[in-house]
């Protein structure tokens, strides 16, 4: 809603290529010499309406009329509705921004940055709509065997370090992960050595 064709057709394209759906003709474009109160009945109209979800405002400051006037406006519209308002309000000087409380309506500087906004804010309701889940067990876990061998390497280096070896195997196990048994190896000799309890088939 604004009172502006151009700002709502804008408006209009930024909803549909963000993936919100903007029913058939639902854009209402006030005229150009509106009051802040036509606007206010405009807006509480347009949040009222059940088939609506959210309400994206659009408008350009008339020269006789103070930009105060039309975020108060729009900040008493939304007062007493759950629905989500965004707007843009343009002036000759740019975007209106008066520093006002946190319960005003959030003012961005283009309908394309504010739908964007709106976007982010329908993801955040939707996800936040999700069943919060459990958090899963397993049997095959043991976490003082893990909580053990960590406390035996930071014995030994209580700045922490680097774990590799069988304490790193060990931990692996405490949380049921197997690894393949390691030979070191750290000279020719030693590997030949190693080989024959191994039997590698290349295919």
């Amino acid at each position: 809603m604004g009172n502006s064709a151009a700002l709502c057709r804008l408006t209009g394209d930024a909803c549909a290529g963000n993936g919100l759906e903007v029913a058939p003709d639902s854009a209402r474009v006030l005229p150009q010499d509106s009051t802040p109160a036509d606007l206010r009945d405009a807006l509480s109209a347009a949040l009222a309406d059940e088939t609506a979800d959210a309400v994206v405002g659009v408008f350009i400051s008339p020269l006789r009329e103070a930009d105060s006037a039309v975020t108060e406006a729009l900040a008493a519209a939304s007062a007493d509705s759950p629905k989500p308002l965004v707007s843009t309000v343009l002036s000759f000087a740019g975007a209106a921004d008066h520093g006002r409380p946190p319960t005003a309506v959030p003012a961005f500087p283009s309908p394309e940055i504010a739908v964007a906004a709106l976007v982010r804010t329908v993801g955040y309701a939707e996800w936040r709509r999700q069943p919060e889940g459990t958090v899963p067990t397993f049997d095959d876990i043991d976490d003082r065997a893990a909580r053990g061998v960590l406390a035996d390497v930071l014995r030994q280096s209580p700045d922490g370090g680097r774990l590799a070896g069988e304490p790193l195997r060990q931990l692996l196990a405490a949380y049921g992960v197997s690894v393949w048994p390691a030979l070191p190896a750290g000279s020719p000799d030693q590997a030949r050595s190693a080989a024959p309890s191994w039997v590698i088939r290349w295919r």
